[in-house]
């Protein structure tokens, strides 16, 4: 049919991107996990010296977050799963070596909001939540596109996402 060899224009991706960042937000313990990706970044960009510690310990940067790019919270949270010690390390060092008293009790304050269980437990679920997202998204602003292709991409995300819903629920079942 003719509908099937139509171009698709790819904003569908930006909108997806957005239901994503307002998803996140409308739930309080993603924001909050957000909210300390976001600190994170705030306390080592604003110092070249601390950027210079992390960057010693860490091989990948932290990302600013952005209300309408989805993939630089992948990014931030790629560097957490991958890298979580290394930046615990990081923070360590800042907080026996810090320059100033603000320096060292922010670095343990960060370390604090690091070592909760839950903020473990949602680096793991954001990560494998988000990667097939970001690869959805890169997927529909690509330039060959059509409308079934994007129509079976967005359904092969919709089934993942709905199959990790499940064993995620019941994984928390099983832990109460």
């Amino acid at each position: 049919c003719w509908v099937c060899l139509g171009v698709f224009l790819p904003g569908s991706a930006d909108s997806s991107n957005l239901v994503g960042v307002y998803a996140a937000d409308a739930c309080l313990s993603a924001s909050n996990y957000f909210g300390v990706l976001h600190s994170l970044y705030n306390y080592f960009s604003r110092s070249t010296s601390r950027w210079e510690v992390l960057q010693k310990h860490v091989p990948l940067t932290l990302k600013a977050e952005s209300k309408t790019r989805w993939s630089a919270r992948l990014e931030s949270v790629e560097v957490l799963f991958k890298h979580l010690h290394k930046i615990f390390l990081a923070l360590d060092e800042l907080c026996t070596n810090g320059s100033t008293p603000e320096t060292k009790t922010e670095a343990k304050t960060l370390i604090g909001q690091m070592k909760d269980f839950q903020f473990s437990v949602l680096t793991s679920f954001w990560y494998s939540v988000l990667k097939p997202i970001d690869r959805a998204n890169k997927f529909l602003q690509g330039k060959d596109v059509t409308v079934d292709r994007a129509m079976r991409n967005i359904q092969g995300l919709r089934n993942l996402l709905s199959s990790k819903k499940k064993t995620w629920l019941c994984q928390l079942a099983l832990v109460h």
